[in-house]
C-alpha cells in the first residue's frame, strides 16, 4: 500500500504558499484588486450556504489562481535554481 498519496499535500503545500506569495509581490498593483475581488466572494459564499454548488463555484477563482501563480513562476524559478 502507497502511503506517499497520504503525505502528499504535505509535502507541496509549503511549495504552493511560496509560489502564491512571491506571485503575489510580483503582480501590479492594478491586477491585485481583481484578483481579491474574486477570490473573496467565493469563500463567503460558501461559509454561509455550505452547500456542494457554493463548492463548486471555487471554479471561478482558479482564473485569479492561475494570474498570481504565472507572476510567481520567475522567482519560484530563480529561488530553485540560482545559477
Amino acid at each position: 500500500m502507497n502511503k506517499l498519496g497520504l503525505f502528499s499535500p504535505i509535502l507541496i503545500l509549503p511549495w504552493l504558499i511560496y509560489w502564491i506569495r512571491a506571485g503575489w509581490q510580483q503582480m501590479d498593483n492594478v491586477l491585485k484588486p481583481y484578483t481579491l475581488g474574486i477570490f473573496i466572494p467565493n469563500p463567503l459564499l460558501f461559509i454561509n450556504f455550505t452547500t456542494k454548488d457554493e463548492f463548486r463555484n471555487f471554479s471561478l477563482s482558479v482564473v485569479a489562481l492561475y494570474i498570481v501563480l504565472i507572476h510567481g513562476f520567475s522567482p519560484l524559478r530563480q529561488w530553485l535554481d540560482p545559477k
